[in-house]
């Protein structure tokens, strides 16, 4: 049980902070998001957001379209030691890169709020695909990613996972995956990492990735970060009474 309002982001980031030891454990970060994901909590959740002026400002600043057509809503970031957010799926972000097989640099928990996740995982193996493998991370002042070409290795599947609403996961900072079937436009999920330990992630592609030398990430105001949340609300309840 969490000894915190799991309604309330102060309360949380609170919580996470007492907790930070506990931020790399596979029980600790499900259980988290779990608890905080339960639809009445996530909609009290949304719905303080919301309420308050001035998270609206400080979530907008940190929030953008990801270009793995996914809107990335950053609710608490305290790196390096965890990072709480919500994934709206499906939102196309207009730019060159498709969704690329890679990993992280931290272990991470998630739930999904709605509709579906669809992934595969993979490993390196002298029997896998080759592919162009890349490093990636961010350039000063976390404004923009940077890629650079390692050459070329090879990594084989090992499973995947189909996943529906409710439905929890954990995946180590290792783990090569990819969402090879874009979940539906509405799909929602609540995602908590714990310790950053690189400073990089791993990035496999088909082919040489071209326009990647410097992609901004371009907040959103507070206006879209309002529409957003309540197009939320306002699915989540509907999904309630159908």
């Amino acid at each position: 049980m969490l000894e915190c309002d799991t309604t309330n982001i102060r309360s949380l980031a609170n919580y996470l902070s007492r907790n930070k030891s506990d931020l790399c454990r596979k029980d600790f970060l499900l259980d988290f998001v779990g608890k905080i994901g339960e639809r009445k909590n996530f909609i009290k959740l949304m719905m303080g957001i919301l309420n308050n002026p001035s998270l609206v400002k400080e979530i907008a600043a940190n929030s953008y379209n990801h270009n793995n057509d996914f809107d990335k809503i950053v609710i608490i970031s305290e790196r390096p030691k965890y990072e709480l957010r919500v994934h709206l799926w499906g939102q196309k972000s207009g730019g060159s890169i498709p969704a690329l097989h890679h990993n992280h640099s931290w272990n991470l928990a998630s739930v999904i709020i709605l509709g579906y996740l669809h992934f595969q995982t993979y490993n390196f193996s002298e029997h896998g695909k080759s592919m162009h493998h890349y490093e990636c991370g961010f350039k000063p002042g976390e404004k923009s990613y940077y890629f650079k070409h390692l050459g070329k290795d090879k990594i084989q599947s090992t499973g995947e996972m189909h996943l529906s609403a409710g439905s929890k996961y954990f995946l180590p900072e290792h783990t090569i995956h990819k969402i090879y079937e874009s979940p539906q436009k509405g799909s929602v999920t609540l995602m908590l990492h714990g310790w950053t330990t690189r400073k990089i992630s791993d990035i496999f592609s088909d082919a040489i990735l071209s326009g990647v030398d410097d992609i901004p990430k371009k907040p959103f105001s507070e206006n879209e970060l309002r529409k957003r949340i309540e197009n939320l609300i306002g699915s989540l309840r509907e999904n309630s009474n159908g």
